[in-house]
């Protein structure tokens, strides 16, 4: 009898361990005692390149994180195809319909991510950016702009770490 009692307590154990592990390992997490939410302060185009087939740019943006408001980093450079499509699309939580959209998938940029205030680095991969704009001739700001993609953590903080992220019209950064 103490014997199958030794032998559940300890199957018991093993799961628990193995459980907390995989809620605790470093795959697929935010990083602890890190923001999961950055804001937008500052951004500006920084590099325009218009290529036969797609335009290529480069941004830079200043964020502040939700939690204790660190200061951090954003550098992006996407490419997106210079021939619209007019049709519906939904675009930081809003419906537009009858717009010229440019949905990039796939490789469609990356950038690097880095801590102001204390050592963390990380590198973005974009799978995904979906821009709205007025005109077919995609003259002007875009009137919605949200990216969606991978990061993965390399220096500091973030390394050994990553997860996926969504970069939302509002200048809003959320790490998954």
């Amino acid at each position: 009898m103490r014997g199958r009692w030794l032998l559940a307590t300890c199957v018991a154990l093993a799961l628990g361990v193995w459980a907390s592990v995989g809620a605790h390992g470093s795959r697929g997490l935010v990083t602890p005692g890190v923001s999961h939410v950055w804001r937008t302060v500052d951004g500006t185009v920084v590099g325009f390149e218009d290529l036969p087939y797609f335009r290529l740019i480069h941004s830079v943006f200043q964020l502040r994180g939700d939690t204790g408001g660190e200061k951090a980093y954003l550098s992006m450079s996407w490419r997106e195809r210079r021939f619209a499509t007019k049709r519906a699309a939904t675009c930081g939580g809003l419906r537009y319909l009858g717009r010229y959209v440019v949905d990039s998938r796939g490789d469609a940029g990356e950038g690097w991510f880095g801590l102001d205030d204390r050592f963390g680095t990380m590198h973005l991969t974009i799978t995904r950016r979906l821009s709205v704009f007025k005109t077919a001739g995609l003259v002007g700001p875009p009137l919605c702009v949200q990216t969606w993609g991978r990061w993965s953590g390399e220096t500091g903080v973030f390394g050994g770490y990553e997860g996926t992220f969504v970069f939302n019209d509002d200048g809003t950064l959320t790490l998954r």
